[in-house]
């Protein structure tokens, strides 16, 4: 037997039904949730899943605050450290297409680097991306010596 699907919509919310399950995906207070009302044998049950409990997609990105290393580095350490971060931080987890992404907003100025996170579907949970997710709610944690220069780097010798 094929399910007959009925689609609903109410406020700006949608959800379907079919006559096994329903499923209803809405955004409340800058979070996304998707409610799941799943018929079996003749009970309701109801499954709520928070997609994502972080911030609006549209917040506007801004320098990091002026941060010191622990201790004086230089350009060229610096640049390890990205390297280092950029090379190593796929493999724990997220997608690499998300993480190329982060990589050349970091790497832009603010109006690019804006572009680049609204198009690749990047929800920016802190303003100056250091705590971003995706659309399926993975988390990726970016650290400062990736988006801005401490405030004791040094000359190169």
């Amino acid at each position: 037997m094929t399910p007959q699907l009925y689609p609903y919509a109410f406020d700006g919310l949608t959800f379907e039904c079919n006559s096994y399950e329903w499923t209803w995906t809405f955004s409340l207070t800058s979070h996304v949730y998707q409610i799941y009302f799943v018929s079996c044998s003749g009970d309701l049950f109801l499954l709520f899943h928070i997609l994502s409990s972080i911030e609006n997609t549209t917040k506007k990105l801004r320098k990091p605050k002026p941060w010191k290393h622990t201790q004086p580095i230089t350009r060229t350490q610096l640049r390890q450290m990205r390297d280092e971060f950029w090379d190593t931080a796929p493999h724990y987890g997220g997608q690499k297409e998300i993480w190329d992404a982060l990589r050349a907003a970091a790497e832009a100025d603010l109006t690019l680097a804006q572009a680049i996170v609204d198009s690749a579907g990047i929800i920016v949970s802190n303003a100056d991306m250091t705590l971003c997710y995706d659309e399926r709610g993975a988390k990726y944690e970016l650290p400062k010596y990736v988006l801005s220069e401490p405030t004791n780097l040094t000359r190169d010798s």
